[in-house]
């Protein structure tokens, strides 16, 4: 006979409720397993630390991106009605002109750049020999970035007329080469397209924001029921 148990007198045996095995007198399941509920609740709450922690991380990348090109003149895909004596590149920081190099490609592959990069701020200009003909040109440009890191970049435009023969750019009346006036329709229109560009890029930062925090949120529900059901379970 068990310890949890007493023989009446007809000899009939039934749980003791004094004894301290019994299961009257015994502690519920809850209060059980109210010690591997809270050492389930700790790791969860590490984990989420560590999750909020990354998505802090994640949501910092755009800030931390490299220098890139703002505008351009001529700006990208842009027609002119006669090809500039020069190309004018600005970026959201003042690049180095040490390295700075930009390639200036009509349709047979022929580079009409003339001398170095002169960069002034933020602006990064390339003269043109004199005589280019009209049609599709290619600009390939590299600099080095306010925080030293290398940055290139690739786009085109056309020129209905070519540039005149034996004139460099314009010169202002002391002599000194003037930049071409730019397009403010062209010029708004690339600045509109490097938003919307931002704009896209910081929603695909939050769009991988969301998606990890739910996957975050899905394995932390489904470890605490899997933990919970194998507590259950002994």
């Amino acid at each position: 006979m068990r310890a949890d148990q007493i023989t009446l007198a007809k000899g009939k045996t039934v749980l003791n409720p004094t004894s301290t095995t019994s299961p009257i007198g015994a502690p519920s399941k809850t209060v059980l397993l109210l010690p591997k509920i809270r050492e389930i609740c700790a790791r969860s709450s590490s984990v989420v630390i560590l999750a909020i922690a990354s998505l802090l991380l994640l949501s910092t990348v755009p800030a931390t991106a490299h220098d890139g090109l703002n505008t351009s003149a001529p700006a990208s895909e842009e027609t002119v009605s006669t090809l500039p004596g020069e190309i004018q590149l600005t970026f959201s920081n003042p690049p180095s002109g040490i390295g700075a190099t930009v390639v200036v490609s009509d349709a047979d592959g022929t580079d009409w750049a003339e001398g170095p990069v002169s960069v002034t701020n933020t602006v990064a200009t390339q003269l043109l020999r004199p005589g280019a003909p009209a049609g599709d040109y290619t600009v390939q440009w590299r600099v080095v970035s306010s925080d030293s890191h290398p940055i290139e970049g690739t786009y085109s435009f056309t020129a209905a007329e070519g540039a005149p023969a034996g004139e460099t750019g314009q010169t202002t009346q002391s002599g000194a080469p003037s930049a071409e006036p730019q397009d403010s329709g062209s010029t708004d229109t690339e600045a509109t397209a490097n938003t919307d560009s931002t704009i896209s890029g910081m929603g695909g930062v939050i769009l991988v924001m969301v998606l990890a925090g739910l996957a975050v949120i899905g394995g932390l529900i489904f470890f605490t029921r899997r933990s919970l059901r194998a507590v259950g379970k002994k």
